[in-house]
């Protein structure tokens, strides 16, 4: 695969809090969900890697073309935590709000920052 990156790109970062409890414990929905959506989005996954904490807690790391998806829960504060970096111009809207429809968050606090680079 042949990858030029472009100039303009940007940055998401989405926390949901008050996610039940079971939702953020089942690692191979948010996996399967995060793989899925983002594919369907266009962008190309290269690699992924996991960590399931103990007691509690996931992060799950998503290695694009275009960059990267991060994915970490903390079950002791009912919060999930997305951040997406991407050196294009591929609509995530669609990612976050899925997440937001699977996941049911009483709360979401979402920033979306667009980066210009210059070569």
């Amino acid at each position: 695969m042949e990858f030029k990156a472009k100039e303009k790109g940007y940055d998401v970062t989405a926390i949901f809090s008050g996610v039940d409890l079971n939702k953020l414990n089942d690692y191979d929905s948010i996996k399967k969900n995060s793989l899925y959506l983002l594919k369907n989005a266009g962008f190309n996954v290269l690699d992924s890697v996991e960590h399931k904490f103990s007691p509690q807690g996931y992060t799950f790391v998503i290695l694009l073309a275009e960059s990267h998806f991060a994915v970490h829960t903390y079950p002791e504060y009912k919060t999930i935590y997305f951040h997406l970096y991407t050196c294009g111009d591929k609509d995530s809207t669609v990612i976050f709000s899925k997440f937001k429809e699977i996941l049911n968050p009483s709360k979401v606090i979402m920033k979306k920052e667009d980066i210009q680079v210059k070569f």
